[in-house]
């Protein structure tokens, strides 16, 4: 549906394992993609998109949304983030909270006073907790907990609770930021989007869906409304029961957006890692790595507060049939997360480029369609890096035209899509789909132009952030 974060990215509808997000400078990264059995990376790679059927947010609605680089997260402490353990690898830099704005010019309004954004924080990441027995393969305890290094002003979102008695069938909203139709070329929304969908649990999902009792376990839920759902570039983002107070203080969240079959698709719920089957390790873990003083009221709610020493912490089961690897982590950012599984089955390396390690980027140009590509010429398309199957390749967006294009996985998150691009120029007259850089912010001529500030959407179309 919406984030992406994050990430991105174009990818298709009939994955049985599609994770909804990853990584991305501005606003893409991978998305929901877990590689089934018998799946080929083309069929992946067709069914890569973002939020389906949503409706823009309201300013302020949700203070305790958090974006980060392509994926989305929530707020549960005033420094701890809730987000998914596939999005491990876009948490770095800075992270914005109460942003709902997702162009550049949103993102830089954030926290200054007197713009829509003086609301917006920012913070840097301190440090990860991946859930232990993470399933990299399965996407099953797709948990992550973020700590920030400064406290946030916004109130975090309340932790569902067994009382809660959240059964199929109860409306659920997810929201982000991301492409809006399946198919949609990796474009992204530059305004957060929200969809409510009917909340279905893992025994229902898992037996009455395209998907299998094996493919849901019970550290997930589902929502589903053909038409409406997550998608890449949402994930780690929230899944809640919307309270009816307007600044979002009465918000539940139920899960975090995961992995699914395509996005919205007819019979193929959204999956969510389930909030109530891990409450008490992600309220623990919280507790213990807050850096807010007094006793610890993370998923507290009544006057009962629960303090660190007296958090019910359980120890998960491993999950069968894995085989810890230690996942690759960014530095410099310091992080005791654990290790993700693997197998010897083809496309893991591609696997593990694409969602944790990135590939280098640097000396690579960006796709432009008025240029000829030669077979084996490399490319950069939004953060991602494909090579020319064929000669004489021209006027064929990676994303659109799979068997034109191979992808050999995300680049480094320090690679910019606006590198050996030159910057505007009054005084220069501009080609249909030339490319320019303009304030931080890559533009596409829609037509020959000149002395037309790129701001003006009649002759540009905005199409990345530097």
């Amino acid at each position: 549906m919406i984030f992406n974060l994050i990430i991105a990215l174009a990818l298709v509808a009939s994955i049985r394992a599609k994770v909804r997000d990853e990584s991305q400078h501005g606003l893409k990264v991978p998305n929901m993609n877990v590689v089934p059995e018998g799946l080929s990376w083309k069929e992946i790679e067709d069914a890569n998109h973002k939020v389906v059927g949503g409706t823009p947010t309201t300013a302020g609605r949700y203070p305790w949304f958090v974006w980060a680089n392509g994926c989305g997260g929530q707020l549960i402490g005033k420094d701890i983030v809730l987000t998914a353990a596939h999005c491990n690898s876009v948490w770095t830099g800075t992270v914005y909270v109460n942003i709902f704005k997702g162009n550049q010019n949103g993102i830089n309004q954030c926290g200054k006073a007197g713009t829509a954004g003086a609301d917006c924080e920012k913070f840097q990441v301190s440090s990860r907790k991946m859930h232990p027995n993470y399933d990299s393969n399965k996407y099953d305890y797709d948990y992550l907990l973020v700590k920030l290094n400064g406290e946030s002003k916004q109130e975090p979102i309340l932790i569902v609770e067994a009382d809660d008695n959240i059964v199929d069938d109860v409306l659920a909203t997810t929201l982000g930021f991301g492409t809006t139709k399946v198919g949609g070329g990796g474009s992204t929304s530059v305004t957060q989007l929200e969809a409510t969908v009917d909340f279905k649990t893992a025994n229902t999902c898992g037996n009455n869906y395209d998907y299998s009792p094996s493919d849901i376990t019970s550290r997930m839920n589902c929502g589903y409304t053909e038409g409406k759902d997550a998608c890449q570039g949402d994930s780690g983002g929230p899944f809640i029961k919307k309270g009816s107070a307007s600044d979002g203080s009465l918000d539940i969240v139920l899960g975090v957006v995961s992995w699914g079959i395509g996005c919205g698709n007819v019979n193929a719920p959204g999956v969510y890692a389930d909030v109530l089957d891990q409450r008490d390790w992600i309220v623990g873990e919280a507790c213990k790595m807050t850096d807010v003083g007094g006793t610890c009221t993370i998923g507290d709610r009544g006057p009962a507060v629960p303090t660190i020493s007296s958090q019910p912490i359980t120890t998960p089961v491993p999950a069968p049939v894995t085989t810890p690897v230690p996942a690759p982590v960014p530095a410099p950012i310091s992080t005791d997360a654990p290790s993700s599984s693997s197998n010897d089955d083809e496309g893991d390396d591609y696997y593990d480029d694409y969602y944790y390690g990135g590939v280098d980027c640097s000396n690579v140009d960006n796709f432009k369609t008025n240029k000829k590509y030669k077979k084996g010429q490399e490319v950069v398309y939004n953060y991602e890096l494909f090579e020319s199957r064929v000669n004489n390749n021209k006027r064929k967006n990676p994303y659109k035209f799979p068997k034109k294009w191979e992808s050999m996985g995300y680049c480094e998150m320090d690679v910019s899509p606006c590198d050996g691009i030159s910057d505007w120029n009054k005084n220069r007259k501009y080609k249909k789909n030339e490319e320019v850089v303009f304030k931080d912010t890559l533009y596409k001529a829609r037509r020959t132009v000149k002395k037309k500030n790129p701001n003006n959407t009649k002759f540009w179309t905005l199409e990345d952030f530097c």
